[in-house]
């Protein structure tokens, strides 16, 4: 099996589209660390893939002068030069490339066809595909591997980690914005996510636009119709009311007459709304004008 993967990276290199297209497959993906093939398809555009792929390998071994065996490898040769974990074809020295932790060696053109099917495959973290060797390709690999343009690199791990950590976290609701932010517990109202990205604020509990001063539970009642809203703090005037200042709505839960707007920060009289810039004034206020806190 290695020498038939070695023949479709030395015709193909890592993008199988022109083999994919000469098939008639309806998928056919190369995975390089593992030498596996992926395919899907009709039984006759499989068999066909078959041939082609036994007549490569024969191919590869007649220009080796190698005998069309398992294992593909001339033993003399490899004690000279090692063997790229990729193509599995001898590495040249002056094209070498020296992976920074494992130390193993690749041909540079097949180590960089490693990341680069990685990254498109978002397979992160890219681990060498040496036998017997799972460690991962450090970050100075993949500045070097990548020319340094590691953008796609990290959007392919965020994608990786959303795919195992979706029920968690959750994108950013502007388009095209890459940030994420982890969701409130269920049952909880949560806390407001300001994206330094693109500025929106979310809200963690119902993943949708923040909603000042507005529990989830009457957000998701009446959005942001105000007509409705108001219908809502009429139903319990005792304990809802619209915030003096701002007019984001609130529902009083127990506790003192001062209350402090969690939208606008202003420090208001629950029984006359008088303003106040500090929770001092306002408890000065209740003192006097009211005689109690309560």
């Amino acid at each position: 099996m290695l020498c038939y993967v070695k023949a479709l990276v030395v015709q193909y290199g890592p993008n199988l589209e022109k083999l994919k297209d000469s098939t008639g497959m309806d998928v056919l993906d190369l995975i390089l660390r593992q030498h596996k093939i992926r395919v899907q398809g009709s039984k006759d555009d499989y068999d066909k893939l078959i041939g082609l792929i036994h007549e490569k390998a024969r191919q590869v071994a007649l220009q080796r002068r190698l005998p069309e065996s398992l294992d593909c490898r001339n033993t003399a040769d490899s004690e000279q030069q090692p063997d790229c974990p990729v193509c599995l074809g001898e590495v040249e020295t002056s094209n070498a490339y020296v992976t920074e932790y494992c130390g193993h060696v690749y041909c540079r053109g097949c180590a960089q066809d490693l990341v680069e099917n990685a990254v498109r495959n978002n397979d992160v973290p890219i681990r060498c595909c040496a036998e017997d060797c799972d460690e991962s390709l450090v970050m100075c690999d993949l500045r070097h591997l990548l020319g340094g343009k590691l953008e796609r690199l990290y959007d392919a791990a965020i994608r990786t980690f959303m795919q195992v950590n979706g029920d968690s976290y959750g994108n950013c609701l502007t388009a095209d914005c890459k940030m994420i932010y982890r969701r409130a517990a269920a049952g909880n109202d949560g806390k407001e996510f300001h994206c330094s990205e693109c500025g929106i604020t979310v809200c963690t509990a119902c993943n949708t636009a923040s909603h000042p001063g507005m529990l989830c539970s009457v957000f998701h009642k009446y959005g942001k119709d105000h007509a409705d809203v108001l219908s809502w703090v009429k139903e319990d005037p005792g304990n809802r009311c619209e915030c003096p200042k701002c007019a984001a709505v609130i529902e009083k839960n127990g506790g003192c007459m001062h209350m402090e707007c969690t939208a606008c920060r202003v420090h208001f009289c629950w029984h006359c709304k008088a303003q106040f810039d500090s929770s001092g004034d306002c408890y000065a206020h209740l003192r006097t004008i009211h005689g109690s806190f309560f």
